[in-house]
């Protein structure tokens, strides 16, 4: 099975990568804003300048997204499609390079903004645009990991099919 030939922009790609973050480290990006808060206004010295920058980090997410994305970005924005066959997603450039990934390590699979989402140890993913990608495609992708990946919570299929957006 192979998908359409498709694009996707690193800006997409890094609006993607911050959600993904947002989602995995919600309680981590709360927390260091709510300590810079209070140790601007309790704290003195060194103490309100560590503040200011733990209140200030959040805004530095796109920026940091942008960078962990784009060896994956140069890939995505040439234009690829995409096949995978005996546990390994493949990747094929337009251009003639490539990637590939092997699926036993996606640990969970979501469709968000547009995205079929393969999320992977250490807050990293992969996306597929979900116009260029099949039901069948989707379906035989989601078995395949099912079958390949001892992480892979099986629960997902069924709630990710009935949360399509």
């Amino acid at each position: 099975m192979r998908t359409e030939s498709f694009r996707v922009s690193r800006l997409s790609l890094a609006y993607l990568g911050v959600a993904q973050y947002l989602r995995s480290f919600w309680w981590f990006v709360a927390i260091i804003p709510l300590f810079g808060l209070i140790a601007t206004i309790v704290g003195s010295g060194i103490l309100r300048g560590m503040g200011l920058f733990a209140l200030l980090w959040p805004f530095s997410l796109p920026a940091r997204a942008i960078v962990a994305t784009s060896r994956t970005g140069k890939l995505l924005e040439r234009g690829v499609w995409a096949s995978f066959e005996d546990g390994v997603l493949y990747l094929h450039g337009e251009e003639g390079q490539g990637s590939k990934l092997r699926l036993s390590s996606v640990r969970r699979i979501d469709q968000r903004m547009g995205f079929l989402v393969l999320v992977l140890p250490r807050g990293a993913f992969l996306a597929l645009p979900l116009h260029a990608i099949s039901d069948e495609f989707t379906a035989g992708l989601k078995a395949e990991v099912a079958s390949v990946s001892r992480f892979f919570d099986v629960s997902n299929l069924n709630r990710n099919s009935e949360n399509e957006t």
